[in-house]
């Protein structure tokens, strides 16, 4: 393209360079990913998501799907074939002290979904991942949200990109 632009026979070039620069516009809109029926396209500065709407393998109600744009530690999805949302595998800052938490699957419903764990006479049990209200013993790492019921519910999830959730607990001291 910046050949003919050099090139041309005749035409002056700011005309040339106006119908080159329309080509290229015109170029990238017809590649630009459209919505449609079903199917949904939101652009961020992160990225652009699509989500898109299809049936339920029993056949019932919509499922909402939007392909993982994050797949690290705590990356919270939802699989149609099993009805679940699954959570991989991710860290933890306990008061400083690292650890892992395990893989997860959940039963879909309304709320947060969190990296919970308590701490007993200064021990920390196995941190887990739940739903539960976020607090300094439940870091969010997603959320879920369930509308309608049976056949014709629906499922989102949404995906809070952090790789290490971090838990803080005090108590008093004994002298």
């Amino acid at each position: 393209m910046l050949r003919k632009l050099i090139i041309g026979s005749g035409e002056s070039f700011k005309a040339r360079v106006v119908e080159t620069l329309n080509e290229i516009i015109d170029t990238l809109a017809a590649r630009r990913i459209r919505g449609g029926p079903g199917v949904r396209v939101c652009e961020s500065p992160c990225g652009i998501t699509i989500s898109a709407e299809r049936p339920a393998p029993s056949g019932g109600g919509g499922v909402r799907i939007t392909p993982p744009v994050y797949a690290g530690p705590h990356a919270v999805t939802y699989d149609p074939e099993t009805g679940k949302v699954e959570v991989t595998a991710g860290y933890v800052l306990q008061n400083g002290a690292f650890a892992q938490t395990a893989a997860a699957s959940l039963t879909p419903q309304t709320g947060v979904i969190c990296v919970t764990n308590a701490l007993s006479n200064g021990v920390w049990s196995t941190p887990t991942i739940a739903f539960a209200t976020p607090s300094e013993l439940a870091y969010p790492i997603g959320a879920c949200t369930v509308t309608g019921s049976g056949a014709s519910a629906a499922v989102t999830i949404e995906c809070y990109v952090q790789p290490v959730a971090i838990l803080f607990d005090v108590g008093d001291c004994e002298a």
